[in-house]
């Protein structure tokens, strides 16, 4: 399910998907308050968490540590481009005691990329057809 304010969650959801934004809104505590209490959420988990520590970032990131840190007993944050000179800043902000970091090559050799010269006329063909209102 993906939660909007309006919303009456699933008594036993198997996933719920929020915006950060609606971590800190009144709806989503009341919603998520019974749920809590009756132990059906195990895990919480953000993708791309390391956004917290961006100064320029949306205001309601910030506040994920504190959302997120009573709703489950995991919490699982997952990024791919936090530096190991950033754990103890993410964790602070985060809120996060006795943290596991994984850390895993990101090689894959699976994965091929290519460089493709276009002409011209066409980076601007593009660039007209993003525009809006054209």
């Amino acid at each position: 399910m993906i939660y909007a304010a309006q919303d009456t969650l699933d008594p036993y959801p198997s996933i719920i998907l929020v915006s950060p934004e609606y971590l800190t809104s009144s709806p989503w505590k009341k919603a998520i308050t019974t749920l809590r209490d009756d132990r059906v959420v195990d895990r919480i988990v953000v993708d791309e968490a390391h956004l917290v520590l961006k100064p320029d970032e949306r205001i309601s990131l910030k506040n994920i540590g504190e959302a997120t840190k009573h709703l489950a007993p995991c919490r699982i944050l997952m990024t791919a481009t936090l530096p190991k000179a950033s754990e103890a800043e993410f964790c602070s902000v985060l809120d996060i005691d006795n943290p596991y970091f994984v850390r895993r090559s990101t090689n894959r050799p699976n994965l091929r990329f290519q460089w493709v010269q276009c002409a011209p006329d066409i980076t601007d063909q593009l660039a007209a057809a993003s525009t809006p209102g054209v």
